[in-house]
C-alpha cells in the first residue's frame, strides 16, 4: 500500500492496495475453529466419542509398551496398586468401548428417523 507522510512522497510498504486483509482472514479461520470446537463439545454424541477415543488410545499405549512403566524400581506395594489399577482398567475399558459404541448407534439412528 502507498502510505504518504507530509513530504508529499509516496512510500512503499510492500503490499499492494487490491491484497487481501490476511489478518481479517486468520481471525475468521480462528473463529470457525472455536465454533467447531464448540459445538462438538456441546453435541449429544462428545461423551460417547471421548469415552471411546480414551479406550483406544489406553490400548494403544497400553500396546506400543506403556505397560514398561511397572518395570521400573519402585516399593512393592506400590507397584502392585499401579498393577490392580492397570488390571481393572483393562476388565472394564471394553464394557466401556461397547457402551460407548452403543450409545453413538443409538445417537445416529435416532438422527436418521
Amino acid at each position: 500500500m502507498l502510505v504518504r507522510h507530509g513530504t508529499g512522497y509516496g512510500v512503499w510498504d510492500g503490499i499492494p492496495e487490491n491484497a487481501p486483509d490476511t489478518r481479517a482472514h486468520e481471525a475468521k479461520g480462528t473463529q470457525t475453529v472455536v465454533e467447531l470446537i464448540r459445538r462438538l463439545a456441546r453435541s449429544r454424541s462428545f461423551p460417547a466419542g471421548a469415552v471411546l477415543a480414551a479406550v483406544a488410545v489406553f490400548w494403544v499405549v497400553g500396546l506400543l509398551g506403556g505397560l514398561s512403566l511397572l518395570s521400573a524400581t519402585r516399593a512393592p506395594l506400590v507397584t502392585l496398586g499401579s498393577m490392580l489399577f492397570v488390571y481393572a482398567l483393562v476388565g472394564v475399558s471394553p464394557l466401556l468401548a461397547f457402551l460407548a459404541a452403543a450409545d453413538l448407534i443409538r445417537l445416529r439412528r435416532a438422527r436418521m428417523m
